[in-house]
């Protein structure tokens, strides 16, 4: 018989060996869980999630993360969000360094930058099986895809008209169905000034003027701003009209000085003047109305945009819809599964929806729209204006990826800037650009090879 002591390592050594199979098993039965979980529990992670907005916006979206949290206890959203300017370059700079976020709301002009040369963004056509997209029109969906890829999920649909004051139209008996063509625009600018000096029928910035001026463009020519190769989309000719509706616009006192308005770039609803009922109407994207709604001095009111005074001439009716932001994933993201779970959260579950509402703009899904006009969530106003933009709308949508290149984009705000300040003639100002635009395409052609 072995000594005592001997037979007491024999069994602790018996009992080791048997835990240390259990916990072999536990082991591995957890390494077998989804996400390498333990206990059954979902792998904890954490992702941020980038925006830019105004405060309505900011609010919602951090009121459906809280209640996203809490219903996914395994995750923990870090919000970083910012006004508009400033956004785009410091998110390419965060690309650049790998320190961008694993979830971001980006406009689809930034696809080409983004998704094209840099391929930053992941294609979500990888998570379809997590993702939803049978809540998107299928032919809208096409539209919004970049190289063939579901680079992002649309949040909302988008459009433009003309934002009017109506108290403003009645003082200066301008009739509310007035339509509008890029001549008439002056004309009637011209009469209001004239009868108060501090009074203006347009308020713009440099900014607006570059989307309005496209559709102008548009209507022109019946072109893509730029071409799909390489080439412009509108003659010298085409651009000195544009660029002369530009100085027409300052020189006449119709739409308020350039130096004025900068102030108030992408921001127009905190300009005094159109507080106070100084200035009469301006181009808007619908998604951005509500923000207008909030000024209760006066009455607000929409029409299409401003059309060619020959309308046979016309051979686009010009005017942008679309998407208004896109859910897109970084593709270095260390969690791309669960970044796609929250995109598909944020545009298809029905609180989500309510509490978002239409902070970036009509939701694009048919399940999300739904939803809101049953609550009574969708603004009449809001509705009326995407009826009049989609039933104007450019047949020459999508713009295209180098239509949206935002270096081309800051060559043609400067000359705007340019035309509007009078430092140069729309004759000399479409010259420069012309030659400024081809030597970046030339550029650009070159690195895409």
């Amino acid at each position: 018989m072995k000594p005592f002591y001997l037979r007491v390592l024999l069994y602790v050594a018996l009992i080791t060996a048997f835990l240390a199979g259990c916990a072999s098993n536990n082991v591995s039965d957890n390494k077998s869980n989804a996400g390498g979980t333990t206990d059954n529990q979902p792998e904890k992670v954490t992702l941020r999630f980038s925006w830019w907005g105004a405060q309505e916006r900011n609010q919602a979206t951090l009121e459906a993360i809280d209640l996203y949290m809490q219903q996914n206890p395994h995750v923990n959203i870090q919000a970083e969000y910012m006004d508009y300017a400033g956004f785009y370059e410091k998110l390419v700079a965060q690309f650049a360094g790998g320190t961008a976020p694993d979830v971001i709301a980006i406009v689809d002009r930034w696809f080409y930058d983004l998704a094209g040369k840099n391929q930053f963004l992941a294609d979500l056509g990888q998570y379809v099986d997590l993702i939803d997209f049978s809540t998107v029109d299928p032919d809208f969906m096409k539209t919004q895809e970049y190289q063939g890829k579901k680079v992002g999920f649309p949040a909302g649909l988008q459009g433009a008209v003309m934002l009017y004051n109506k108290d403003f139209f009645e003082r200066y008996n301008i009739p509310e169905d007035t339509k509008w063509t890029w001549e008439n625009i002056i004309e009637i600018g011209k009469k209001v000034h004239e009868q108060d000096s501090n009074a203006y029928l347009i308020s713009t910035d440099s900014g607006e003027l570059d989307t309005l001026l496209r559709t102008y463009q548009k209507q022109l020519t019946g072109n893509q701003f730029i071409q799909d190769d390489y080439t412009l989309g509108f003659t010298e000719t085409d651009m000195v009209k544009m660029l002369t509706f530009v100085k027409d616009l300052y020189d006449n006192h119709v739409a308020e000085p350039l130096s004025s308005a900068v102030l108030y770039l992408n921001k127009s609803n905190e300009n005094p003047k159109w507080i106070n009922g100084e200035m009469g109407m301006q181009y808007k994207l619908v998604s951005l109305i509500p923000n207008y709604q909030k000024i209760d001095n006066f009455e607000l009111g929409v029409t299409a945009l401003p059309v060619m005074e020959d309308e046979s001439a016309m051979k686009d009716p010009g005017t942008f819809n679309g998407s208004t932001l896109h859910f897109v994933m970084n593709a270095k993201t260390k969690y791309p599964e669960e970044s796609a779970k929250f995109i598909n959260w944020l545009v298809n579950d029905p609180e989500a929806i309510k509490i978002l509402n239409s902070t970036r703009g009509v939701p694009a899904t048919a399940k999300a729209r739904e939803i809101l006009l049953n609550e009574n969530m969708i603004d009449p106003m809001v509705n009326e204006a995407l009826n009049i933009s989609l039933a104007n709308s450019s047949k020459v949508l999508p713009d295209n990826a180098i239509s949206q290149n935002q270096e081309l984009y800051a060559i043609f705000l400067d000359m705007i800037d340019r035309v509007g300040f009078g430092e140069v003639s729309p004759e000399e100002g479409a010259k420069q650009l012309i030659q400024l635009l081809e030597d970046k395409l030339a550029e650009i052609k070159n690195i895409e090879g």
